[in-house]
This record gives C-alpha cells, structure tokens and sequence, in this order.
C-alpha cells in the first residue's frame, strides 16, 4: 500500500506506541512517557539491563516491544482510519501534540488510494480536531502556537475531506488555533487579520435579541451544531469563550504595542454593542469591562489640551478615523473632497 510507511509508528488512544519507525515523533518529546505507556520500566532515565540479565524468560524491563508482524511477517501497516482513531487520543497531550500534528498534516498531504476521503475518514478527522482543543489554553501556549496554526491551516486546505455539517465548527475552532495566536505576535498585518476573523465569528453568533446586525452574510451562524455537540469544540457556546479569550488577548496587547490600539478598539465597542449574544452574568460583564478598559486608556491617551468631550485628541483611534472619513466628501471615483474642493 502507497504511503504506508507513513501510517507506522502511530501510538494508540491508551499511549502505547504502535510498531513501526517513527514512534517517537509521534508520542512527542516523551521518551520516558513510552515505558511508562507499556506499563513497565523504572523511573525515567533508568539504563535497561543487557539481554540475558534476567532469567525465566522475562523481558527486561524498559525494552521496547517487538514490531507486530503481518501475514508475511513484516511489520504490520497502519490505515489512514486507524491512524486517525489512535491520533484522537493521543493529541490531547500537550508533550505529544507537535508530533502528532505532524503526522495529521502527513495524511492530509497523502493523495490516491493512501489518502483521506470524505466517506471513510471525514468524521475521524473531525474528531481528531476537535480533540485537539480538549484544553482551550493549549493553543496560546508559546510553544504549541506555530503547531496549532499548521495543523488547522492545513485541515483548512482539505476542507473537501471534512462532512460539510462540520466545516462551520472547524472555522470556528480556527479563532483558537488560528486567530488567537496571531492576536498574541508581532506581525501588526496579521494581528488586524486575526481582528477581522474575530468580528466575523461575533457576527455568526445566535444573538440573544435576534441577529441585528449580522444580516447576510453571518446569517449562517449555528448550521451545522448537530444533537450532542450543543457544547463541543466548534459550537455556539464555545465560540462565545473563544471570542472572549481573544478580546482579553487584545486587552493585554492594548498597552504593549501601540499599532494594537485601533483593533482592539474596534473590536471592543463592537463585543460590547453586541454583549446580548453572549452569556449574562460572567461573559457580558467580561465585556463591559474590556470596553471600559479602552475607554479609559483612550482618555488618558488621548485629548492634549482640553479633556474630555468630543474634541480633537484621540491619537488615531478607529472612532476619531472613521469620524474624520465620515465627514468628508468622497467621490464614487475615490477623489477626496473637501480637501480638493468641490466639483
């Protein structure tokens, strides 16, 4: 079968590697993790004894297994479907994820008969995202952020494997494994990015007062949540904590990094114009705190000589540009007005 050295090597869902190559790559950086999964060998570290140290015919401890063989006794392949199986229980860890989101991305990759299809492997692969956000944290930590952003990029770009009811939840597991990240770095283009892919997941939100605003485009906002998925990875309530997680990264950005400010502003007044669609109590009162927050660094920041009210001082904010574009005349052809004159 094309491809199936690629399938070797799996660990399956209680830990244990498969047999094959690679073994290691897939259970992570866990090397001592690996005998502790064959539920035999001493602390981590510990040298295995040379052959023939024990008697009885007992196997040193420490010693990885022997490959299981196939009919004609070479090592036995592993499909695409049972990789996926074994992927989605060992994703959840974070020591093992890099590696595991490395093998994800090879199947992804493989074409022909060694690849992915709908049919078989649509609903698998799903699992396997979803799995991947059993801890919401893990795709803000440092060291799993470039991991995340991959595998969900790449999962992206074979969306014609996925069932068409789940495609909505991975775009919306994608503001974790995708936008947050980027609402965390240092790339002012892509943090504006991410900023738009969080208005465009709060306007695909069920609004607790109907969708106001959302109209056309996010009208599509909970299609696909099937019965027991109401609260999984992907679904209404857990795209609410996502955006939320992703306004309180921009609030610890709001001080940090100056070209954040008119974002996060943005992104603010409109979580807060729309808090009705988020949970009362806990989230909404989140909200209203992230906007007073901006409202209050913008009064300090901004106003020069003369305080308060309406005037002149807002250093670049959205408002103060939006303003400014507002009320100048602009022509169907782009020619400013005022500026220009008229005609």
């Amino acid at each position: 079968m094309a491809g199936a050295g690629l399938y070797a090597g799996l660990p399956d869902t209680a830990g244990r590697p498969a047999q094959g190559g690679g073994g290691a790559e897939a259970a992570g950086a866990g090397g001592g993790a690996e005998a502790a999964a064959h539920g035999g060998g001493g602390p981590p570290g510990a040298a295995s004894p040379p052959p023939g140290g024990r008697g009885g015919g007992e196997e040193p401890r420490g010693r990885k297994r022997p490959r299981e063989r196939g009919a004609g006794g070479g090592a036995r392949a592993v499909g695409p479907g049972e990789a996926l199986e074994r992927l989605a229980g060992v994703i959840t860890s974070r020591k093992k994820f890099p590696g595991a989101s490395r093998l994800v991305l090879g199947l992804l990759a493989q074409e022909g008969p060694a690849g992915l299809r709908k049919k078989e492997h649509g609903e698998l692969l799903f699992r396997v995202l979803a799995a991947s956000m059993d801890d919401p944290t893990a795709p803000a930590t440092p060291e799993l952020r470039r991991w995340y952003r991959q595998l969900f990029l790449g999962a992206l770009g074979r969306s014609e494997v996925l069932p068409l009811r789940r495609h909505e939840a991975v775009h919306h597991m994608a503001l974790r494994a995708v936008a947050l990240p980027e609402l965390l770095g240092d790339d002012s283009f892509a943090f504006n990015a991410a900023v738009a892919k969080v208005e465009k997941a709060m306007d695909a939100l069920p609004g607790g007062e109907g969708r106001k605003s959302g109209g056309g485009e996010g009208a599509d906002g909970d299609a696909g949540v099937t019965p027991g998925d109401e609260a999984g990875p992907g679904s209404p309530p857990w795209l609410r904590a996502a955006v939320v997680d992703c306004l309180e990264a921009c609030r610890g950005r709001y001080k940090l990094s100056a070209w954040t400010r008119s974002g996060t502003e943005r992104l603010a007044r409109r979580a807060f114009e729309r808090r009705a669609r988020f949970d009362p109590g806990g989230q909404q009162a989140q909200l209203k705190d992230i906007w007073r927050f901006v409202q209050d660094q913008r009064a300090r920041q901004g106003g020069g000589g003369g305080g308060g009210g309406g005037g002149g001082g807002g250093r670049g904010t959205f408002e103060e540009s939006e303003r400014r574009w507002k009320s100048s005349d602009v022509s169907t052809r782009g020619e400013g007005g005022r500026a220009g004159g008229t005609g």
